[in-house]
């Protein structure tokens, strides 16, 4: 959407400064700014060139209210801007009122779902919130049970604990690397690479692989560290919901219960420009563990890193325990008559025929969303 906003913009004789906060969203914007002809110079923050645009667009636009970052906005004072973020709101309570004039609702997860864009979610979690420090399962077995043969990402809370949950899914014969915030950038590079080809099947993730990751061939979500943010949930869950000819639907594997403090990504959501940013419609008395506070002075801080403010050291990682909990099926059903399934069936046709998917992919997809056999009358009817 940026990048034809951007192409837009050009059109009209405007000039157009692009901003990414990391190396991974500039190399994403490069790719789709080509594919609409438009080839960008690319520029560090730091360099002391200054293009002299008229319009800016900044992608993950939340990270921009930071005293870093809106030094941008100060660099060009009477350009107009466009930008975008799935979560507009930060870990330290800052809005982003002071950054834009007004918040535009593009389009809902469920509306993405039911256009076409997005594969629709399916949960499994214990029967209640873990409390912290426990798992209902370890993220092997999970896998085992229920999401063999997945692409999958698996979110650990530190470095031992995403190190142990690699080596059980190697000792029980599947193939795991590990991606964090210190794994050198060919590692890492290699690492997603084999895994969106699909030669890795399984990659665990520490403190990265959120906000901005494109893996569509991931169909399997496995949460195995508590999440205290609604808006770092929404990205983590989302990484799985992106379209792909291999799957149909994503398998999220819930294991702290996190899913009962922040629901079911595709739940109405209210937005705003302060500072709570995202929050749910319905309101609930559950809380979770961030692991984002410094437990002493509560500044925001990054997992397993000293307190920018007092200087408190982290504490000592721990693998989380394993308190044996069944996952159940989160009851999320949709209801629709046969007038709006019909509706829903005629635009997975189209986006069927658009891809070059082959046809048993609508059958599949009727299927995960509604639970019943597509019949061929109904598709019959929706071609």
């Amino acid at each position: 959407m940026l990048a034809e906003v951007a192409r837009y913009r050009m059109a009209e004789g405007r000039k157009v400064a692009w901003f990414s906060h990391r190396v991974e969203l500039i190399q994403q914007a490069q790719e789709e700014l080509s594919m609409l002809g438009v080839f960008p110079e690319v520029l560090s923050i730091q360099s002391k060139t200054r293009p002299d645009v008229d319009y800016l667009i900044c992608d993950e636009v939340h990270h921009f209210a930071s005293d870093e970052w809106r030094k941008v906005f100060e660099r060009y004072p009477d350009a107009a801007m466009a930008s975008g973020t799935a979560t507009p709101c930060r870990s330290d309570g800052r809005g982003l009122h002071t950054i834009a004039d007004r918040m535009v609702i593009a389009a809902r997860p469920q509306e993405m779902i039911d256009a076409g864009y997005l594969v629709p979610l399916e949960i499994r979690r214990p029967a209640k919130l873990m409390p912290p420090g426990k798992l209902s399962a370890r993220p092997v077995d999970a896998y085992l049970e229920h999401a063999k043969g997945r692409s999958c990402l698996v979110y650990s809370p530190n470095l031992k604990a995403a190190a142990e949950h690699c080596a059980e899914f190697i000792a029980a014969g599947i193939e795991a690397r590990i991606v964090s915030g210190t794994t050198p950038r060919d590692e890492r590079a290699q690492t997603l690479a084999d895994l969106k080809s699909g030669k890795l099947p399984v990659v665990v993730s520490m403190a990265t692989l959120t906000e901005g990751t494109n893996l569509p061939i991931v169909s399997c979500i496995i949460l195995a560290r508590s999440v205290g943010s609604i808006s770092l949930y929404d990205q983590i869950v989302m990484r799985g919901m992106r379209l792909h000819p291999s799957k149909t639907d994503c398998l999220l594997l819930d294991l702290t219960g996190a899913s009962w403090v922040h629901g079911h990504p595709t739940e109405e959501r209210l937005y705003s420009l302060d500072g709570t940013g995202v929050r749910r419609s319905v309101e609930c008395d559950l809380s979770l563990d961030a692991g984002r506070s410094c437990r002493v002075c509560g500044c925001p801080v990054e997992p397993e890193t000293v307190c920018p403010d007092c200087g408190t050291e982290p504490p000592t990682p721990k693998v989380p325990e394993v308190a044996l909990s069944p996952l159940v099926k989160y009851a999320f059903m949709r209801r629709q008559n046969e007038k709006e399934k019909l509706a829903w069936l005629k635009k997975q046709v189209q986006v069927q025929r658009a891809k070059g998917f082959k046809p048993g992919w609508v059958y599949f997809r009727f299927k995960a969303v509604y639970g019943e056999n597509l019949t061929s009358d109904m598709l019959r009817r929706a071609q």
